[in-house]
């Protein structure tokens, strides 16, 4: 089987990404509001809602925003800003496995099990002014629009979560730095 490629991208500090195939837009998703907890995304004809419920540990109800039916829920594991892990169930039976890999998360992958291939994966490209990256997936997966668009919200909270945690985690080491050269 061959792997078809999306491409996906967005500046370093935008909530929202563009799909593109061939470099024309197929797709986005983004913020509903500012202060929302409401993600819309699309792609070709799917158009789905992410809502977000609890703030530890969130389940994300996604929404078909044709008929406003639930198609589907993300359950985030408990350790996901430092090993980011989710399970997603969609109401026709089928289960997958997200999970983000490497120290700064840049790549990310669906699997039906632990144990087998990757059904979609993505690989990007970190530059300070923007994300690029592109998911590859295989022709004929089941949900296939859906898991790119969730993989990638999912990819989005990565981002964000582990931000506040890089921040932290520098601020410390600065102070640790500053703290070890005063004192020499």
């Amino acid at each position: 089987m061959t792997n078809q490629f999306i491409t996906y991208k967005t500046t370093s500090i935008a909530d929202s990404y563009l799909l593109l195939k061939n470099n024309f837009e197929i797709g986005k998703l983004h913020k509903s509001a500012w202060f929302g907890a409401v993600i819309e995304a699309s792609l070709y004809d799917t158009k789905i809602l992410f809502k977000a419920t609890g703030s530890v540990n969130p389940t994300i109800d996604i929404i078909d925003e044709f008929n406003d039916q639930k198609i589907g829920t993300i359950k985030i594991h408990n350790s996901f800003v430092f090993f980011p892990k989710a399970d997603l169930s969609t109401v026709d039976g089928s289960n997958y496995q997200w999970q983000s890999n490497g120290i700064f998360n840049y790549s990310w992958e669906w699997k039906k099990d632990e144990r087998s291939n990757p059904v979609l994966f993505s690989m990007e490209s970190y530059h300070i002014s923007n994300k690029v990256g592109q998911i590859a997936s295989q022709e004929q997966i089941v949900n296939k629009d859906l898991l790119i668009i969730a993989g990638l919200h999912l990819r989005d909270l990565v981002n964000r979560e582990t931000l506040l945690t890089k921040i932290v985690g520098l601020v410390a080491v600065i102070m640790l730095l500053t703290m070890i050269f005063l004192n020499k």
